[in-house]
């Protein structure tokens, strides 16, 4: 077991389902542990290649400790070998993917590798997602991106068939110009 494996076990024993009715001093509780976790990760070195892994196993067991604590894993070692495995998350239609946060990371790494996963994403209909918060991370990314072929498909979804996703894509394309 490596360093961040190790930390993800560690962590993921810390944190719970909320059991009271205090919404807030659960909030911060949980915060506090995941901004805990993010500093022991920040101080490790050479872990890429774990981080990869990790988040590969995340397509099997998609227990949310795991993933809530994996990608922030990949947040603070945000490089371009996490491209691919995050982009294979992407794609799964599943609550228990956080999927804006991976875009959001996938904005930050700006890899071209990542502009047809995150417009794919652009299309998913998740039923929790009623304001398509995860298609406007995901063309925020693809203009973090900036490449031709990304403003490109940035311009491909002002024909969506969602308002807010179509009227989000012009918005950006407008600030661009």
């Amino acid at each position: 077991m490596g360093r961040v494996s190790e930390l993800v076990s560690e962590y993921t024993a810390l944190i719970h389902p909320c059991r009271s009715t205090d919404y807030a001093a659960y909030a911060r509780e949980t915060s506090e542990t995941f901004q805990s976790f993010r500093a022991a990760i920040g101080g490790l070195e050479d872990i890429e290649d774990e981080i990869v892994q990790g988040l590969s196993g995340l397509r099997f067991n998609r227990e949310w400790r795991d993933v809530m604590l994996w990608l922030i894993a990949a947040d603070e070692c945000a490089t371009s070998s996490l491209v691919r495995p995050l982009c294979d998350l992407l794609d799964i239609r599943d609550e228990y993917v956080q999927h804006e946060w991976i875009a959001e990371t996938l904005g930050e790494i700006g890899s071209p590798d990542a502009i047809d996963s995150l417009s794919k994403a652009c299309e998913f209909d998740l039923p929790n997602d009623v304001f398509r918060s995860l298609s406007k991370k995901c063309l925020d990314s693809l203009m973090e991106i900036g490449t031709p072929d990304a403003i490109a498909e940035i311009r491909s979804h002002l024909s969506s068939p969602w308002i807010a996703v179509s009227e989000y894509a012009k918005e950006l394309l407008d600030e661009a110009t």
